[in-house]
């Protein structure tokens, strides 16, 4: 058996640590400029958030309104749409875009990493009457969650209800709002299994369950 000497062996031992260091530097930039990953953002501003890494397109839906975002209230509302080259980019472009509202406005999101960017607009939506700093500063957001949304859904109509399987006669308690909006977990037949995701003094409250496609607006996000 070969016995390393003691130059040897520190020779082997500095070439380990510059391998674990480069290791460790490919890490932590591998974690740098990724774009969002699928998930809940923010709790008071409130960004659900899937991206299709089929099709490289990232949709978001952002508000500032308690439950939901009907136009009337005085609040920061629209859905976003855009597309990235790969998963490095530090930025990438927006357009808004709502059910009542179909002049979009563009922006842009500054990607820190995969749970971090800001969100910043280059104006403002029709469903946006106060959003603050929304085109100076923008909105930072940070990742509360990751769920594996396979695609985001906004309610219809007012009132429309869980069903704990898809069946019309299994209607549960929970109901939603009009642009109340949900993350699409599974889809059959003419219904879609989903999860909305609340807050309760800073505590995240998760309802599951199944939704008629009729009650949604699923073009909401396309």
């Amino acid at each position: 058996m070969y016995v390393f000497s003691i130059s040897e062996s520190r020779t082997i031992e500095l070439i380990m640590r510059y391998l674990l260091l480069l290791i460790a530097i490919a890490t932590c930039y591998s974690s740098l400029a990724q774009i969002p990953a699928s998930g809940l953002y923010g709790k008071e501003a409130r960004l659900t958030l899937f991206r299709d890494e089929e099709t490289k397109t990232v949709y978001g839906s952002y508000a500032t309104c308690p439950s939901g975002a009907p136009a009337t209230q005085k609040c920061c509302a629209f859905n976003f749409k855009g597309t990235y080259k790969n998963l490095k980019d530090k930025k990438m472009d927006i357009v808004t875009s709502w059910p009542t509202d179909t002049m979009g406005v563009k922006g842009v999101l500054l990607c820190t990493s995969d749970t971090t960017f800001t969100l910043k607009l280059k104006g403002l939506p029709a469903t946006a009457s106060d959003c603050g700093n929304m085109e100076k500063i923008g909105a930072k957001m940070v990742l509360m969650g990751r769920w594996p949304w396979i695609g985001l859904a906004m309610v219809q109509y007012s009132h429309s209800f869980f069903y704990s399987k898809p069946d019309e006669n299994t209607r549960m308690y929970a109901f939603f709002l009009p642009y109340d909006v949900l993350g699409i977990l599974e889809r059959k037949n003419n219904w879609v299994k989903a999860a909305y995701i609340g807050y309760s003094k800073n505590t995240p409250l998760v309802n599951v369950g199944w939704m008629r496609e009729q009650d949604l607006f699923l073009g909401a996000f396309k």
